[in-house]
């Protein structure tokens, strides 16, 4: 191993940036990145694109790069290997290229006509190619552009996601996918949105943090879109947006279709909201308070008139209450999803439903004993909208659960099998 002069040799990592050389430690590098903190670095990749160093010379160290055997370049066992990683420096070229075991390529650009792995790939930089097939899991720190991707197991990938037809046999996360058809044995978490043009088929559920937009067949288990979903076609999902808290069904053209009509009548119901919402202050004022002038039934077709206008707030009182006339005949909350429905309840209806006979223990006894306890629940929910409900809940008064956010969070997701660390950057 060369010999460094300490607090003296400087080094350059392509993440950390200069760092300065303070000792060694099993034969490793320990080197000081300021800011960046103190790295326990391997000698191994010294005088590659990974870690150089700047202020001595010494000699070079050969990082894998394939061996070439007519038009494909094949990827065996490195000479290079980080606990016990195979580690190639990224090609870039027009043959076939072949990973024969699991790899973690780095560079900028790894470039292909057919780029194919027997095992895992791991890739820090690009992926360009003709066709991408991973008989294994796929990790990308970059862009993915491909006419076709196959990859057998999950695939996550930091940047965009372009190709003609992707086909994943786990679970799918990208910053943003375009594509032509979608096929994904697992659940989809795209950071932006998510962009298909022909046809859509996830066996589990999809996560949008912008929208889904696209024509063609869509296909999932449910799908939640943070604020739109404008997918023409054959729909066959639940589906939720959360910014206007609509809950599509099976046949969302017809859905759809009654959107537009309300969207096209929005100064009618606006000049009714103004009536309606006469009425039911004057319904809740003179009657609510009066205990057995009107049954459940009545106040709940009051509160159907006047969720339906276009307000995120107003529209949720007539779900909210049928949530809290459920959970009336409670003894304790006990289910996490029930407490966050119950307080956003709490904060958006009005006092006159809150005060109401059959209702008020919900709010008065139940709803104050699980504040202590919430934390300690577990979460269950029923369908996709219950998901997607919750999930717009604890991110709609995310600074009421500052301390909590991301312990409930993963309380939700787990639900589903994923952890939230998985999707974190998702909530940024």
């Amino acid at each position: 191993m060369p010999r460094f002069e300490k607090g003296k040799t400087k080094f350059m990592h392509h993440t950390f940036g200069e760092g300065t050389f303070i000792d060694y430690k099993n034969d490793n590098l320990v080197i000081d990145f300021g800011e960046k903190g103190v790295k326990i670095i391997s000698p191994n990749i010294l005088n590659t694109t990974v870690l150089q160093c700047v202020n001595e010379k010494i000699s070079e160290i050969r990082i894998e790069t394939g061996n070439k055997i007519g038009d494909t370049i094949q990827f065996d066992t490195s000479s290079i290997r980080i606990k016990n990683e195979n580690i190639a420096e990224s090609v870039e070229n027009d043959n076939d290229i072949i990973f024969n075991e699991s790899y973690t390529v780095i560079g900028n650009s790894l470039k292909g006509k057919n780029i194919y792995a027997c095992y895992d790939l791991i890739v820090e930089g690009n992926i360009n190619a003709e066709s991408l097939e991973v008989n294994g899991k796929l990790v990308v720190i970059g862009n993915i552009n491909a006419k076709s991707i196959m990859c057998s197991r999950s695939l996550l990938c930091e940047g965009e996601v372009a190709a003609g037809s992707i086909l994943v046999g786990g679970d799918f996360f990208a910053d943003n996918i375009a594509c032509d058809t979608l096929e994904c044995t697992g659940k989809v978490f795209v950071n932006n949105t998510l962009d298909c043009n022909s046809d859509v088929k996830v066996n589990e559920v999809i996560f949008a943090g912008e929208g889904i937009i696209g024509t063609g067949n869509f296909k999932s288990k449910g799908a939640v879109a943070a604020e739109y979903f404008e997918f023409e076609g054959n729909v066959q999902s639940k589906i939720m947006e959360l910014e206007t808290l609509n809950f599509y069904n099976q046949d969302y053209s017809d859905v759809d279709k009654t959107n537009t009509d309300t969207t096209k009548n929005n100064e009618s119901v606006s000049r009714e909201f103004i009536e309606i919402e006469h009425e039911l202050m004057e319904v809740s004022s003179e009657m609510l308070n009066k205990a057995g002038n009107i049954d459940e039934d009545e106040l709940m077709k009051c509160i159907e008139k006047i969720s339906r206008v276009n307000d995120k707030e107003v529209s949720s009182w007539k779900m909210l209450t049928e949530y809290v006339i459920n959970m009336s005949y409670l003894e304790e909350i006990a289910n996490l999803k029930d407490f966050l429905i119950l307080f956003m309840a709490d904060k958006t209806l009005p006092k006159e439903v809150k005060s109401y006979e059959t209702l008020e223990h919900v709010f008065r006894i139940l709803y104050q004993d699980s504040k202590d306890k919430y934390k300690e629940m577990e979460y269950n929910a029923e369908n996709i909208f219950e998901l997607g409900l919750s999930i717009y809940i604890i991110c709609k008064y995310n600074n009421e659960f500052e301390n909590d956010f991301e312990d409930i969070l993963d309380k939700i997701f787990q639900s589903i099998g994923i952890k939230y660390n998985t999707v974190k950057n998702f909530f940024k």
